[in-house]
């Protein structure tokens, strides 16, 4: 899946999304939304996938929604 607002990457069964919006400290819009729930319901139906880590790029995790 490509994306825009989120990269991920999987190792040893640990799914990393890392939000990535860095200039808006990481502010939600709607396609980074969609991104998120796309990733998310992609984890839930992939057996390898044994934990999700959320983090955010930069200094902030995530400051709300834009």
């Amino acid at each position: 899946m490509e994306t825009k607002f989120i990269n991920y990457s999987r190792e040893n069964g640990v799914l990393r999304l890392v939000l990535s919006r860095p200039d808006v400290l990481n502010s939600f819009n709607l396609e980074m939304g969609s991104e998120l729930l796309e990733l998310v319901a992609g984890a839930a139906a992939d057996d390898q996938v044994r934990a999700l880590l959320l983090t955010g790029e930069g200094r902030a995790f995530c400051a709300g929604q834009d």
